[in-house]
């Protein structure tokens, strides 16, 4: 894992994150990634709990390692008490209504391009981040 390029495959929720000092901060709640292949993450969302009182933000560059173990920051508990506050409408500005639109638009793209209605159980398939890809893994 190099913390210069860490996807969030490289990541697992629930892990431990620790300070540089090895005092348990939290846990990985969620990862704010590029919505675009290869899905590299931008941001940590840290639950709170043990240290800290409040979900937290860490960006990508203050993590020094990523193990079975936990999450290892270059932060120490100190600096972890003054990480901003997570809060959803700094990352998630789209309405649900607007979600809604947006999925309208790809169905009529995905109808355009000779989809079927059954496309979920036949030749495409829906993969975890929310992308279409065909079974045999040629892609969108």
């Amino acid at each position: 894992m190099s913390a210069n390029r860490l996807l969030s495959s490289d990541l697992h929720m629930g892990s431990p994150i620790y300070s540089s000092n090895g005092e348990k901060i939290g846990r990985l709640r969620f990862t704010v990634s590029d919505p675009e292949p290869p899905f590299e993450v931008r941001q940590l969302i840290i639950e709170k709990g043990m240290l800290l009182q409040r979900d937290a933000t860490v960006p990508v560059e203050a993590v020094l390692a990523s193990e079975k173990s936990g999450i290892r920051l270059n932060l120490t508990s100190a600096q972890a008490l003054d990480l901003p506050e997570f809060t959803e409408g700094r990352f998630f500005q789209g309405s649900r209504e607007g979600m809604r639109e947006g999925h309208r638009d790809s169905a009529r793209d995905f109808h355009r391009e000779g989809g079927s209605s059954g496309a979920g159980k036949r030749g495409r398939r829906q993969g975890r981040r929310g992308h279409y890809s065909d079974r045999q893994g040629s892609g969108r």
